[in-house]
């Protein structure tokens, strides 16, 4: 027992998890060019034992996976480490009151980074003037949906996740009769005329030879959204300004009967896409979020690929979206957005709220960020962020602040003390300035005659002063 106290203890594995969190940041910083910053966060940092491939650092390196210890395991080491160490050692009193706040900190702030990474829900809310919405979407995560239409306005929602869609693999929803078939299934992808678009600007021509080479796979269904969108296979983006829009090509399986191939995508899902390709290719691309209905046993259905959706108690209406700008120019100075809240559970009613920037809106556990706009000023973005623990980096960051200034006020408070104490005692060995410094040198001649050994204290000789007297 005491060996594994003495482990848990010891200033050696606070060096081990330091070293390994640089050698992780290092790697992790390496591999962030080819994989992206969302994935090394999840595959790098946000795991206690990491199996990557070397060729996420260079693409000349073999796929070879090596074990090594991810952010979680480091962390919880340190933590372990850090509170052992002073349950086993340290003494509580006043002259190390300063060092203990200080740990008190980085000990809240290592916990509080945890639990944030554990129970942080960010999303995104795209509002027209004059709509409203009670949910926010995912940044990256999406799923692939069944909903079943009900009378009453409460639909019942079938979701799976995006990590399901294995080409060739076959999906069953509980409770359903139906299943759901994968032909083919893109991580990324991209509008066929959107990409015929940008490449005619990119060449500034038709080229269709280019077109054709650029494409390495399209997708497109006979049913639904897919008789007018075609979409092309594109490689994983791993920039942190883009994302992967994902599509797949589904055969409906109902009661032993096929209902077809159908196209889901978010490009024909997600309203902040559909907008964006109607705004690029213009309306053969209207209305690309229209549902995607089947009817089976008297009853209607809905199929999409979607944003994972964070539904909320209350509902969130744009009355009106401003946007100044810096005169004479096309800068942003700010852009602000009314809304009207309604909560139907508390019957709660907050008109004319204004949510502009560095000003949020917090309600219900959540903040609302005034984050972005759509050309035409006529729809807001608002970023939505639930953290139960974003007080923890504040305390954090006091208690750090008032440990180290709790112990250097005492070290100054010691300081000035003893200098004080030997003004005193130089006051009454001697006086004025002549005698304390004859006081002064008397005192370090006596040392350093003292700190001779005996016998070469007594075989000094002292030399004979003349006096002009013979000697007698």
């Amino acid at each position: 027992m005491n060996k594994i106290i003495d482990f848990f203890t010891s200033l050696k594995l606070t060096v081990a998890c330091l070293s390994c969190g640089l050698v992780l940041v290092f790697v992790g910083t390496l591999a962030q060019v080819h994989v992206g910053l969302y994935d090394v966060q999840s595959e790098y940092f946000r795991q206690y034992i990491l199996f990557r491939p070397m060729s996420d650092l260079h693409a000349s390196l073999p796929d070879i996976r090596y074990p090594f210890p991810g952010g979680y395991l480091i962390g919880w080491f340190l933590f372990v480490n850090l509170v052992a160490a002073h349950i086993k050692r340290f003494k509580l009193s006043w002259a190390k009151s300063g060092i203990f706040l200080t740990h008190i900190g980085i000990v809240l702030l290592l916990l509080g980074q945890f639990l944030t990474e554990m129970f942080q829900v960010e999303g995104s809310m795209r509002i027209e003037e004059g709509s409203s919405k009670n949910y926010s979407n995912s940044h990256l995560d999406n799923e692939f949906v069944l909903i079943e239409k009900s009378s009453n306005q409460q639909d019942v929602v079938h979701s799976i996740p995006e990590s399901k869609l294995v080409e060739g693999s076959e999906l069953s929803v509980e409770g359903t009769p139906f299943a759901f078939r994968v032909k083919k299934y893109f991580k990324n992808c991209d509008s066929e005329l959107r990409h015929y678009v940008l490449l005619q600007v990119d060449n500034g021509r038709m080229d269709l030879a280019a077109l054709q080479a650029t494409v390495d796979q399209k997708m497109n269904a006979p049913n639904g959204v897919g008789r007018r969108l075609t979409v092309v296979k594109r490689s994983a983006t791993a920039r942190m300004d883009d994302r992967n829009i994902p599509a797949a090509l589904i055969e409906v399986v109902a009661g032993g009967e096929s209902k077809g191939e159908w196209l889901v995508t978010n490009w024909a899902a997600d309203d902040a896409m559909a907008a964006f390709a109607h705004r690029v290719v213009g309306d053969r691309y209207a209305n690309l979020d229209a549902p995607q209905t089947i009817e089976h046993g008297g009853k209607s259905y809905e199929i999409a690929l979607r944003s994972v959706r964070q539904y909320k108690p209350h509902t969130i209406e744009l009355i009106d979206f401003e946007h100044d700008k810096y005169q004479g120019t096309e800068k942003a100075m700010n852009f602000s957005s009314t809304i009207h809240l309604t909560n139907p559970e508390t019957g709660e009613e907050r008109k004319n709220i204004i949510i502009k920037m560095n000003h949020p809106l917090r309600y219900g556990g959540e903040t609302y960020y005034q984050s972005s706009f759509e050309p035409g000023d006529r729809v807001t973005v608002l970023q939505v962020v639930r953290n139960p623990v974003w007080l923890t980096p504040y305390f954090s960051c006091f208690f750090v602040w008032a440990g180290l200034l709790t112990h250097f006020c005492m070290h100054l408070f010691t300081f000035f003390k003893r200098r004080t104490k030997s003004k005193s005692e130089n006051s009454k060995t001697g006086k004025g300035t002549g005698d304390k410094g004859k006081s002064s040198g008397l005192r370090r001649a006596d040392k350093s005659l003292n700190q001779k050994p005996a016998k070469s204290r007594e075989s000094v000789a002292v030399p004979r002063v003349a006096t002009g007297d013979k000697e007698s």
